[in-house]
């Protein structure tokens, strides 16, 4: 049987561009295969990929045929081995499979690498969080004040910011989940403060952490096609915290012990090093409510899913009736009313910890009932994540007003 001549197949989107790179494989790196590279192929496979539907399964075994033959001819081959082409043709909102080969026609494909272009002014990467962050902080000295608050499960550092003077603590969280939602709407949302509202940063400061699991986040952003839940450690990061993490949950047909689901708790409680830094950056700055940003591809709406554990606490339920009310009495402005108050949020949850460690409300931000159902499919345009930036903007704005 022929074996592959290349591996290590790899696909990453850049400014709307695919970098393709692979490597001669070890058995066909003498010189006495140099025949086999001197012309290769690179075919390309549009998909019908599914959002929050489909994931890596739907590319195993996927044939070649039919695809489109993209290019044949020479390429040089880095340190004599590695191979790099660019598709400048492909399109955002497309998921690709893509394959390459010798042009002789007898040795296997390698293949495939799936691909989906994302618009990054919809998904952002996170060093353009971070040089957002930067920004705002040199602009606006003694109102705006980045911080490392610890490190990813990769050892990467993950950063939250403080923007405002005043003593009552508002949190901002985003992307505890990758595929979700976060930094591209609590970073404009901090911006707007600084320039139109900076009033009310004499009241309240905002301790806010746009993207937790910015790692797992930055696969899709750079072109993985499925939804990411856990980070790189496989541990859903809102079953981590030590709130009732003991207690195994079985929501989506998946059971929150089992180290092979999407919603595994981890090892232990707080073992995590992204739940650590989100824990010390909490108890440096006790917050007096949060809102977490979940739902999917950038977009989430105006459903609040706050703790259990507060159900028969009658302050913790003022809290929570009060807080949504108000936030989402801005949120709908102009539209049918769709907000909606649950207590639904899971053992080991950041909403979970927030309570028994403050005694505050963490809100889980979820797709309202009246909201567009653009994000479910990742299909959210640029328009439409302005509309929600707006709206949830609104509702932080009048929070922010009445704390």
């Amino acid at each position: 049987m022929k074996r592959r001549s290349l591996g290590f197949l790899r696909g990453r989107v850049e400014e709307g561009k695919v970098c393709l790179t692979a490597y001669k494989t070890q058995r066909y790196c003498g010189e006495e295969h140099a025949a086999e590279f001197s012309r290769l192929r690179v075919y390309r496979k549009e998909v019908e990929f599914l959002f929050n539907t489909d994931y890596a399964e739907f590319f195993d075994g996927l044939s070649p045929s039919p695809s489109d033959l993209l290019f044949e001819g020479p390429l040089e081959a880095g340190n004599g081995r590695k191979f790099t082409y660019i598709d400048r043709t492909a399109q955002v909102g497309r998921t690709y499979a893509y394959f390459l080969g010798s042009a002789s026609g007898d040795i296997p494909l390698t293949g495939p690498v799936p691909v989906r272009v994302r618009d990054q002014e919809v998904w952002w990467p996170y060093a353009r969080v971070v040089d957002r962050l930067r920004r705002m902080e040199q602009a606006y000295p003694g109102l705006a004040r980045v911080e490392e608050i610890g490190r990813t499960a990769r050892g990467n550092a993950l950063h939250g910011v403080l923007v405002g003077r005043g003593e009552r603590m508002i949190g901002l969280v985003g992307a505890v989940h990758a595929g979700e939602s976060g930094p591209e709407l609590i970073v404009p949302a901090l911006e707007a403060f600084l320039e139109q509202h900076r009033h009310l940063l004499e009241r309240v400061c905002f301790v806010a952490i746009p993207s937790v699991n910015w790692e797992e986040r930055d696969r899709m952003v750079y072109g993985l096609p499925w939804y990411l839940r856990v980070n790189a450690n496989g541990v859903d990061l809102n079953r981590n915290f030590p709130a009732d993490w003991e207690q195994v949950e079985c929501g989506y047909g998946l059971v929150s012990s089992d180290p092979d689901a999407a919603t595994y708790r981890g090892a232990a409680p707080g073992s995590e090093p992204e739940t650590q830094a989100v824990m010390r950056f909490f108890r440096k700055y006790p917050p007096a409510v949060v809102f977490s940003y979940h739902a999917l591809a950038s977009f989430t709406g105006n459903s609040f899913l706050v703790s259990r554990l507060g159900e028969a606490d009658p302050d913790y339920r003022w809290q929570a009736e009060a807080w949504s009310s108000v936030y989402g009495a801005a949120y709908d402005e102009g539209s049918e009313p769709g907000t909606t108050l649950s207590y639904a949020c899971s053992a080991g949850s950041l909403s979970n910890w927030i309570y028994r460690e403050f005694g505050a409300v963490c809100f889980d931000l979820e797709l309202g009932r009246n909201d567009p159902r653009d994000c479910v499919e990742d299909r959210v345009s640029r328009d439409l994540l302005a509309t929600c930036r707006a709206r949830h903007l609104a509702g932080i704005a009048r929070v922010a007003g009445q704390i």
